[in-house]
């Protein structure tokens, strides 16, 4: 049991797609270096040395982290003031953190907070995310009147919520 539900470590290789909009490229060099565009996340590492050590990889995890951290502040913001004036919800701000054991959070406050690994799910997993901490804005807890709400929103969030929480953060 203990062997199944460990967290297995990415192993992050060329071509892997970066959040919803970069993609991971490798590349041998002099040493170990980052470039950031719009599309792209270039990680270079020494010729002797290979892209699964170690340390290659604790260097592109952590490239991988800012990546998604700016996708996320440009990205995240924006849809939930999208989705919130869709919906008729309101909040009060929006903020990123990475988080070890949730997808976000919600408070009386109405200050949203989401894990900065949510840019690593598909759109409609993130607007199931984005939808739920909203849905909280009106329902602090998750009784028959927050799953109703949600079903407003979004028909079949049930089954929805039952593949994001299975989803590896």
């Amino acid at each position: 049991w203990i062997k199944e539900h460990q967290k297995q470590e990415t192993l992050y290789s060329d071509g892997q797609q970066i959040g919803i909009s970069q993609t991971l490229k490798l590349a041998k060099g002099s040493g170990l270096s980052k470039r950031m565009t719009a599309s792209t996340l270039l990680i270079t590492y020494p010729k002797n040395s290979d892209s699964t050590s170690p340390t290659v990889q604790k260097y592109i995890r952590s490239a991988v982290d800012k990546a998604l951290r700016k996708q996320a502040e440009s990205y995240l913001p924006e849809r939930t003031k999208q989705l919130a004036e869709m919906f008729d919800f309101t909040f009060s701000s929006v903020g990123i953190r990475l988080l070890k054991r949730r997808w976000g959070s919600c408070n009386s406050k109405k200050e949203i907070t989401f894990n900065l690994k949510l840019m690593e799910l598909d759109a409609l997993h993130i607007d199931y995310v984005i939808l739920h901490e909203l849905t909280h804005t009106l329902h602090m807890n998750h009784g028959p009147e927050f799953w109703a709400h949600m079903e407003s929103v979004m028909p079949n969030s049930r089954k929805i919520a039952k593949k994001v929480r299975h989803l590896n953060l």
